[in-house]
């Protein structure tokens, strides 16, 4: 497999997770570290802060989520284990509907990808 295509299937995988309203599955995709940051209206630095902040956000069950798609994505790889993906993503509800670009910065320490910042708007 490819890096290209590992982190596609990472990506896939959290979508998938989302779907099903399994947060904890979503959030396997950010790296556990200190390190991690999240950049929307608020910015969370750290991996436990991430979680925090989707744990407050996110409504439990499945179904419960919304639904979740992302389209447009571009993959650019800048080093052997560093790369950025760019892509448009679109979340459907019951009550309501969202969308925006994200852009992640992600990275492979030889455990998989894993986002280290997350730029979400």
């Amino acid at each position: 497999m490819t890096d290209e295509d590992a982190i596609r299937a990472l990506l896939e995988e959290s979508v998938r997770a989302w779907n099903r309203g399994d947060l904890e599955g979503f959030l396997s995709c950010y790296e556990d570290s200190g390190e991690t940051t999240y950049v929307g209206k608020t910015v969370a630095r750290g991996f436990a802060a991430i979680a925090e902040l989707y744990r407050r956000r996110a409504p439990r069950g499945p179904g419960s989520l919304g639904t979740l798609a992302v389209s447009e994505l571009e993959l650019r790889l800048l080093a052997p284990r560093a790369a950025v993906a760019i892509a448009r993503w679109s979340l459907s509800g019951e009550k309501e509907s969202a969308s925006g670009r994200f852009t992640l910065a992600l990275r492979d320490r030889g455990e998989g990808w894993r986002i280290l910042v997350d730029h979400t708007s």
